[in-house]
């Protein structure tokens, strides 16, 4: 699979053809009813705070940068909020992951390992590439870029690729210190005055809390979140 993934298309599979990983479209009313009746209450205390971050973006120029895409949740919401409040062509929205395995290289942390190993022992691998796009394409979202690798390579050569890049918001979600980091560092300059980092990790994994920490300390920034839930917080660019 290459590196380089671009959805642009309106080619929506019928309502019929579309499975990802044994779950029918045709069956999309009763998950529906099995989230409200199954899901913690906080599952939608996240979502409202992720709506509301994203609101303060509005009129900010700056793309979307989402790192660490895993089955996909907050790339839909992502791309659900901005069809509500924009359109699909008010800015990109960047998605990167390894799109399969959680990577461990570079990672250095043994409860960056140990959580590595929890949660993939729990939720699997994260969706595939192609799946993630039959299901943006299902959802006839555009204008959303998605890139498979390591964050190490991938991100240096998007913004190789796309030096004018400058973003609105970038989502963390990654989990553990090393990419956290890196993505902090290679990324601050690039967000907007009045730009925002969200962490999905913060004070919820020791690795990424160090990192940010880090990150704090150097810059001088606050962390800051929203009542309705404990994730995520937020670092707001001035």
């Amino acid at each position: 699979m290459n590196e380089k993934h671009v959805n642009e298309s309106n080619d929506t599979p019928s309502r019929e053809e579309l499975i990802i990983r044994g779950l029918s479209v045709k069956n999309v009313f009763d998950f529906e009813n099995a989230f409200y009746w199954f899901s913690h209450p906080t599952r939608i205390n996240k979502l409202l705070a992720q709506y509301e971050i994203y609101k303060t973006i509005i009129g900010i120029p700056g793309d979307v940068f989402e790192l660490g895409v895993f089955k996909a949740a907050s790339l839909i919401r992502l791309a659900a909020f901005r069809n509500t409040l924009e359109n699909d062509y008010s800015r990109k929205i960047v998605g990167f992951d390894a799109f399969g395995k959680f990577p461990t290289e570079n990672l250095s942390m043994k409860s960056d390992l140990d959580f590595v190993n929890q949660f993939e022992g729990v939720g699997g691998q994260g969706l595939t590439i192609d799946e993630v796009e039959k299901i943006l394409r299902h959802k006839s979202f555009n204008h959303i870029q998605l890139r498979k690798g390591n964050i190490f390579k991938t991100l240096p050569l998007f913004l190789e690729e796309n030096p004018a890049t400058r973003l609105a918001m970038l989502h963390l979600d990654m989990d553990v210190k090393e990419p956290t980091s890196f993505a902090l560092d290679l990324l601050y300059e690039r967000i907007v005055p009045g730009g925002v980092i969200v962490v999905d990790d913060y004070n919820a994994v020791e690795g990424a809390t160090q990192a940010v920490d880090d990150f704090l300390q150097r810059t001088g920034l606050k962390i800051e979140k929203d009542p309705f839930y404990v994730l995520p917080s937020y670092i707001r660019k001035r």
